[in-house]
């Protein structure tokens, strides 16, 4: 289960808005710290937990979250987990979580411990020989900034609403707010809200979408754009941000093959009162679009999501080398599917939220090694910095996630 699933779920329980808040940010915060936690109840246990018995690993790992990371009264949390292990008619476990919750408060001597690196970074292993390896003079900053918790970040949508009126409303409602930095368009909320209880949300004045992920709209609405498609585009925010860029007149195609996401692209076309063309398909397919042909291709790639961890942290918990491998390999196939039906001088933007160069700059490499018609479209932008074959942001730089572009062109 993903961890936007799982906020689903506590959200359609039936708590108070006051435990729905107290459950997600445990969920959370378990996940951020997920390694150090692990690494210290291990440390008690005699022997492994069953996997039949994950739900007593989970109070374990919850009650370590609360004492080393919360200001919950500790031995009340120690109770109240002892408890939930009655509830789940498990009473062997009582002590044993009695006993690790009262260890954890009297050891201090661990926080002085040379930690495995796993634990002292809060990443698996291999993620951080990878991030190491790519970014030998900034992988500390970017572990830091994935075990931090985002800004809550929306673009509005001028179509609905101007940029500076809708300012206006949330000054007038009291709501605090920063303008991003590079997105004109972007706005931060300061305030502890949902986005359901923002000003105009049902009218469709704004998306939530990270600043990072809003330069995918400016890019794509360069020029004159008569047919587009969007591959992989559920569940729709760089979609409506697109539609709310180009012209009426632009036909926008939108394919992903998972059915669930593109239930969520039409609720936010509905929202915003948008429309387009949705289709579900896989885009590897290599007869999705017979005899058709598009100015502009978007491919916003499946990845390890290793940029948005930060709104994501079972991301590290999930992907490993082996997910990475098979995504990279999806990749090239995308890539090389979809190029058959961009037009002679047509463009593709080439997107992840990803931060590992296998799946960005030599991902490019690879393709043009393979494509003679394809030539690289220099991006001359403010935000990011240039690589050899696009553009990257690393997370926490000016407040957004971490995202990779690359333009090429149809020759």
């Amino acid at each position: 289960m993903s961890i936007t699933l799982a906020t689903k779920k506590v959200r359609g329980k039936g708590f108070t808005e006051q435990d729905q808040s107290r459950l997600i940010s445990l969920i959370y915060g378990v996940l951020r710290h997920y390694y150090s936690l692990d690494y210290r109840v291990n440390i008690y246990l005699k022997k492994k937990i069953r996997s039949r018995d994950k739900d007593i690993e989970c109070i374990l790992l919850s009650m370590a979250y609360q004492l080393l990371h919360t200001n919950t009264p500790q031995y009340a949390t120690i109770s109240e987990n002892v408890e939930i292990a009655r509830n789940l008619k498990k009473p062997w476990a009582t002590s044993i979580i009695n006993a690790i919750g009262r260890k954890i408060l009297r050891d201090t001597s661990l926080e002085q411990e040379r930690l495995p690196d796993e634990a002292m970074y809060e990443h698996p292993e291999w993620m951080i020989k990878m991030i190491k390896a790519d970014w030998p003079d900034s992988w500390k900053e970017i572990l830091i900034q994935n075990n931090l918790a985002p800004p809550f970040t929306i673009r509005t949508i001028k179509k609905n609403i101007e940029h500076l009126q809708y300012k206006k409303i949330l000054e007038k409602k009291g709501i605090q707010f920063e303008q991003c930095i590079s997105s004109s368009n972007g706005l931060i909320i300061r305030n502890k809200i949902r986005a359901e209880e923002l000003p105009m949300y049902h009218e469709g004045g704004f998306i939530v979408q990270d600043e990072g992920a809003q330069f995918a709209s400016e890019l794509a609405a360069t020029g004159n754009r008569e047919k587009i498609l969007d591959v992989c585009a559920a569940p729709g925010g760089k979609t409506c941000a697109l539609i709310d860029s180009i012209p009426q007149s632009a036909g926008l195609l939108a394919l992903d093959i998972n059915q669930y996401r593109l239930e969520l692209l039409r609720a936010n076309l509905k929202r915003l009162n948008f429309s387009c063309k949705v289709h579900q398909v896989d885009a590897t397919d290599y007869n999705i679009l017979p005899g058709q042909n598009f100015d502009l291709i978007i491919l916003d790639a499946p990845c390890s999501s290793s940029g948005v961890i930060r709104r994501h942290p079972d991301i590290k918990i999930k992907k490993n080398l082996e997910n990475l491998s098979a995504t990279l390999e999806l990749q090239i196939r995308l890539l090389s599917n979809i190029w058959r039906f961009l037009a002679v001088g047509g463009e593709l933007l080439y997107i992840t939220c990803s931060i590992f160069k296998k799946e960005n700059d030599q991902m490019i490499f690879k393709f043009l090694g393979m494509q003679k018609n394809a030539s690289l479209i220099r991006l001359d932008e403010e935000w990011g910095f240039e690589t050899k074959f696009g553009r990257q942001i690393l997370p926490g730089t000016n407040n957004s996630d971490g995202f990779y572009y690359s333009k090429l062109r149809k020759t």
